[in-house]
């Protein structure tokens, strides 16, 4: 089986390396792509046209712009100014997030905006993935959640994210054979009940406070699913994510380079 896996890292955690390390973003972005990541994961609020050149000009290219929409008010004009930077970015994936959907009103007004907003995208051969979020208010805080969007809307496809069925309580390893046939993108993340590598960084839905750490280090089963994955024949992005880490140049290194051992020893 051909091995095609890439690497990546969220913008904000490049930006903490510029504050770490006391750099300019370009060398930031030299410093990342030595660990081994050629793509970037960008917030649609931090993104620029200046950014997106600087990423570019250091051997870094936009995965995936992921966008939180507030439908408790008018959304039209935040979804234009979305597809006006997607043409800009040129990223593979976007990621609508919606910031509440736990009413049945709220679902209503939901449902009608993303799949035009998907169909939107795929005429700019862009695909609109979604994955479940570990926070409150939210239907896709939970694997049925998600299922739900994905049932409800044609041609979304899943970004599976190893860190965020732990908030309600899943097990991401348990929940993969649901999602496998749907996913498309990956954000890795492993959590910790200490703060070896990072602060404690919020509390899962039953209170119980979780840091971040470098991939394979922590309590979720990344390897499990690392492994599940290439079985399935994934050759996409996988994503770094460490918030809030002490040295996050180091947790990005240690990260990467666990994940490339586990892709060669595959």
């Amino acid at each position: 089986m051909k091995k095609t896996v890439e690497f990546g890292v969220f913008d904000f955690h490049i930006a903490h390396i510029v504050q770490k390390e006391n750099c300019s973003l370009a060398d930031a972005c030299k410093m990342v792509a030595a660990c081994g990541c050629r793509w970037v994961e960008c917030g649609f609020d931090a993104l620029t046209a200046e950014k997106i050149k600087v990423y570019r000009d250091n051997g870094l290219q936009i995965s995936n712009i992921y966008c939180f929409l507030n439908f408790e008010h008018d959304v039209k004009e935040r979804i234009c100014a979305l597809l006006e930077m997607v043409c800009k970015a040129a990223p593979k994936f976007v990621m609508p997030i919606p910031e509440k959907d736990n009413t049945p009103a709220l679902q209503q007004k939901i449902l009608p905006v993303l799949i035009q907003l998907q169909k939107d995208l795929e005429q700019k051969n862009i695909q609109m993935v979604m994955e479940e979020y570990d926070g409150p208010d939210k239907t896709f805080a939970s694997s049925d959640g998600v299922l739900a969007y994905l049932d409800a809307i044609p041609g979304l496809k899943c970004c599976f994210d190893t860190g965020n069925f732990y908030y309600n309580g899943e097990d991401a390893f348990q929940v993969f054979p649901r999602f496998a046939d749907r996913i498309i993108h990956c954000h890795f993340k492993d959590r910790r009940l200490d703060e070896t590598y990072a602060k404690f960084f919020g509390a899962t839905a039953a209170g119980v406070k979780t840091a971040y750490a470098a991939i394979g280090d922590g309590i979720l089963p990344t390897r499990e699913i690392f492994k599940a994955l290439l079985d399935k024949g994934y050759n996409g992005c996988i994503i770094a994510e460490f918030a809030m880490c002490h040295d996050p140049l180091m947790t990005l290194r240690q990260s990467v380079s666990t994940m490339r051992h586990w892709l060669q020893s595959h």
